[in-house]
């Protein structure tokens, strides 16, 4: 009796958390399953309609075009973030005076709240008294459309996206180079190699590892991300900057398809999953190597 107590302790102890994420994550996975083959009114299941909301969704062109700016914006944020990211840690790294203050300037953005943040971007990129376009004026250069503009506002959303969240990749992978032991750069720099020489050969191999979890982070999370593009653009103008997961948005809290929008969800899940495991695969190479 006593040793069966024993075994089942573990499991008393990790039911709390078991039950917290079947609730916040396993239920609401299901249940958005469920809703995509169901048609909705409002918050009401109406009937079973099987395939039709997909078939509906990849028969709409606009649907394919938010799912390629889903893409656009996730991996033009990924390319953008982590290699000023990795700039920034190399930089920082170094033994510079006020380096501390530098860090915590850098750290702003991504610590202010993302509506807080995009919002005062907006206002600096605003064409008419934006601050952006004054300082342009300064210099002799026209006012720029940033955020209204078909060739400026998917680059200036994803640059937006760039500067609010590199701070999150810089710290990881600063913390990546300062547990790299000194010795090795100190041995290097006696044999002549150069100061971008002792990066590529030593820095970047020991932390490829941290580079690619914060490509897994990184690229899952700017594909469900909605906040900055609804504040800057709501996905205009005519549908550039509109992604997947604001169009699920959209359908279920301006439309109200619910149905519609749990469909959306699932095919963002599926994509999310199919990163998530080819990122994995390269992992668990790199792991083996």
């Amino acid at each position: 009796m006593r040793r069966s107590r024993v075994r089942l302790l573990p499991y008393v102890f990790i039911a709390p958390a078991f039950i917290l994420v079947a609730l916040f994550i396993y239920y609401p996975i299901f249940y958005a399953i469920f809703l995509s083959f169901h048609k909705m009114r409002f918050i009401t299941t109406i009937g079973f309609t099987g395939l039709r909301n997909y078939r509906s969704i990849f028969s709409d062109p606009l649907v394919w075009n938010s799912i390629i700016n889903g893409f656009v914006y996730t991996f033009g944020s990924l390319g953008g973030a982590v290699v000023l990211g990795l700039i920034l840690a190399i930089i920082l790294n170094e033994p510079l005076r006020g380096r501390n203050v530098f860090r915590g300037v850098i750290l702003i953005p991504w610590i202010v709240t993302q509506i807080v943040s995009m919002t005062q971007l907006k206002w600096m990129l605003n064409y008419d008294y934006g601050l952006v376009n004054f300082a342009l004026g300064i210099v002799g250069i026209r006012p720029i459309d940033f955020l209204a503009d078909l060739d400026m506002a998917m680059a200036t959303v994803i640059g937006s996206n760039i500067w609010r969240s590199m701070a999150y990749p810089m710290i990881l992978i600063l913390a990546g180079l300062q547990s790299i032991p000194p010795t090795l750069y100190e041995a290097a720099q006696i044999d002549g190699a150069s100061f971008m020489q002792r990066i590529i050969f030593i820095s970047l191999p020991l932390i490829k590892m941290p580079l690619l979890i914060i490509c897994i982070i990184l690229t899952i999370s700017y594909f469900t991300l909605i906040i900055p593009i609804l504040v800057l653009t709501a996905g205009g103008p005519a549908g550039s900057t509109e992604t997947i997961a604001l169009r699920m948005y959209n359908e279920a809290f301006v439309n109200f398809r619910l149905g519609i929008a749990s469909s959306l969800g699932v095919v963002i899940f599926i994509i999310n999953l199919a990163l998530g495991l080819l990122y994995l695969k390269v992992l668990r190479s790199e792991t083996v190597y």
